[in-house]
């Protein structure tokens, strides 16, 4: 093996190699071959969204409101995601997502519900959802081509995700509905869907270019 010949395959082995750690980096789910919003496929479908509160002493509709749209209306949040996911939101809208009627509430693929009490995630005499903190559940699944289409997906806020703003929050729950899991305890690179829930130092206030091309990744399955 002549030294130019290993000087290209070692490249070769080291680019294969990144390439790999990248596509992971951001832990695609691979139940068999991804779960996402099925209008992440579309180049002209908008990423609809809308807010709910169940209650309204923590929180309000407009703050909800005003939170969402500014995080996810972010050019250097998911946003950048614009020739695959373009949200559009309820801001301007009167109504929570619970208001709409079932065909106008089936546009919006992301919906956001806030709880603002702790028993609703802990288990109190008011627990309204069964997980213990944010979560995410996906309706409607559809298995094509090695993988899952969901028609929308939920994203269960607790209220402080809106009423401290939690940037990290509010997009690592969306990670989840466009397609990614959470961390694995590897903490680099540095990924939205990392934390410190997850044994790393910082919870990253938005998605990192390894996100955005896992997402991609998954926008780009046939």
């Amino acid at each position: 093996m002549n030294i130019k010949f290993k000087f290209v395959f070692f490249t070769l082995i080291i680019l294969m190699f990144l390439s790999t750690s990248l596509a992971y980096a951001s832990h695609p789910y691979n139940d068999p071959g991804g779960r996402h919003m099925k209008s992440l496929h579309s180049s002209t479908d908008s990423e609809y969204w809308c807010a709910d509160v169940t209650n309204t002493s923590r929180v309000t509709l407009t703050t909800a409101n005003d939170t969402l749209w500014t995080v996810l209306n972010d050019s250097t949040g998911w946003d950048q995601l614009s020739d695959k996911v373009w949200f559009v939101g309820s801001y301007s809208e009167s109504g929570s997502c619970s208001e709409f009627s079932s065909s106008y509430l089936a546009t919006r693929v992301f919906r956001y519900i806030v709880y603002n009490w702790p028993e609703d995630f802990s288990g109190g005499s008011t627990q309204q959802i069964s997980c213990s903190t944010n979560c995410v559940t996906r309706s409607n699944p559809t298995y094509v081509n090695n993988h899952n289409h969901y028609d929308y997906g939920v994203m269960n806020l607790k209220h402080t995700a809106i009423s401290t703003t939690s940037t990290h929050t509010i997009n690592h729950e969306t990670g989840h509905i466009l397609g990614l899991k959470d961390g694995d305890g590897t903490c680099t690179p540095v990924s939205i869907m990392h934390s410190v829930a997850y044994g790393c130092s910082t919870n990253p206030a938005k998605p990192t270019s390894s996100d955005i091309s896992a997402v991609n990744a998954e926008a780009d399955k046939n």
